[in-house]
């Protein structure tokens, strides 16, 4: 299916950074806090435990601009170059996803022989962890790297070979598959929580809404008209979910297989509302504010990938912060957004600047 409208070779979501950024800090945020049970009520204490709802808003990011993109490529040329999208993808995530590794791998390896740190070079680290359990700080947060991964290998073949009017079929597919999944593990597995939270078929299902999402934008464009109070209050509404359930409790069939979907609706909602909702749209210059989150999100990578080795680091000399652990989280954030920004400054952009010659489609991020 073609669109009515002619599809620019150049693409900008606005708010995507903003996105990003929530769910960078959502994750950092989590793994700093880890220690802050103790001294915490029992609602904030369950909000920060349920903060790895990052990661979901990272697929669901993921799903939507990857498919977005490729949607975009094969209607302007027709096809999609997947010499081209290897590439780019490669560019992106291969060289601070190695080096990370390697990172880890000179940490760890004495001390935790037991970790397969190579089923990670090939993107296979997920399932490693499905089989065994969680590996060591540094290398932990690269399984949904894997799915990510995963999901990059196989979108642009199936975009390629689906009719456009077809991939609903697709995406919905996917979340039936992932939805039988659970129920299969939870019923026939006895220790089901690591296959639940780290298996790509458990997780692939907010990919492929992300993936729907960008079908639908693409074929008709998603033009919201709302008052910005329903923002606020979506976000009231997922703030007091998180802070009253445990996403991470699967143990009965109705929660692995359905609690993820509670706090999805008003996820997706604030997706939507930061990238198409039209009615207040901003006239003047962004503010300093502004700027900083939409900077912070554009380093997210890096945040997302530092902060566990600077953990690491900080915990094993105490110290720095002398058990005082306000001082130790502002200490993790600020030397991951310090750590990030000099990755993205003096390495990540340079090779983005490489990542731009094979691009079809080009993004402008705002």
């Amino acid at each position: 299916m073609h669109t009515s409208r002619p599809v620019p070779s150049t693409v900008q979501f606005r708010g995507l950074d903003v996105l990003r950024c929530c769910a960078a800090l959502a994750v950092v945020v989590y793994h700093s806090t880890l220690n802050f049970k103790a001294f915490l009520p029992k609602a904030l204490t369950e909000l920060l435990h349920n903060l790895p709802i990052g990661v979901d808003f990272f697929f669901l990011i993921s799903g939507f601009l990857i498919t977005y993109l490729l949607l975009a490529e094969k209607d302007n040329t027709g096809s999609i170059s997947l010499r081209r999208f290897y590439i780019r993808r490669s560019l992106r995530i291969f060289p601070l996803y190695y080096a990370i590794i390697a990172l880890a791998w000179v940490l760890h390896h004495h001390s935790n022989p037991e970790v397969n740190f190579y089923s990670f070079l090939y993107f296979a680290g997920n399932f490693w962890m499905v089989d065994h359990s969680w590996t060591v700080a540094t290398l932990n947060p690269l399984w949904s790297l894997c799915i990510e991964e995963q999901f990059y290998l196989l979108i642009p073949l199936l975009i390629l070979l689906i009719p456009t009017r077809r991939l609903p079929w697709l995406f919905g597919g996917i979340v039936v598959l992932s939805i039988a999944f659970r129920a299969y593990i939870t019923i026939t597995v006895q220790y089901n929580w690591m296959i639940i939270y780290c298996h790509t078929l458990s997780r692939c299902d907010i990919l492929a809404l992300g993936g729907w999402l960008a079908w639908r934008h693409f074929n008709n464009p998603i033009n919201l008209q709302l008052p910005r109070w329903t923002l606020f209050a979506a976000l009231l509404y997922l703030t007091l979910l998180l802070a009253i359930i445990d996403m991470a409790d699967f143990t009965s069939l109705t929660f692995a297989v359905f609690k993820k979907y509670l706090p999805l609706l008003p996820l997706a909602f604030i997706f939507c509302m930061i990238l198409f909702n039209n009615a207040e749209q901003a006239t003047t210059a962004p503010t300093t504010m502004g700027k900083t989150v939409n900077y912070l999100g554009k380093i997210s990578y890096g945040l997302y990938m530092y902060h566990c080795p600077i953990i690491y680091v900080l915990d094993t000399h105490p110290h720095f912060f002398a058990d005082n652990q306000i001082l130790r989280l502002l200490m993790i954030i600020g030397l991951t957004i310090c750590v990030a920004a000099l990755s993205y400054e003096l390495f990540e952009k340079q090779i983005l600047r490489l990542k731009r010659k094979f691009e079809v489609v080009r993004t402008v991020r705002a």
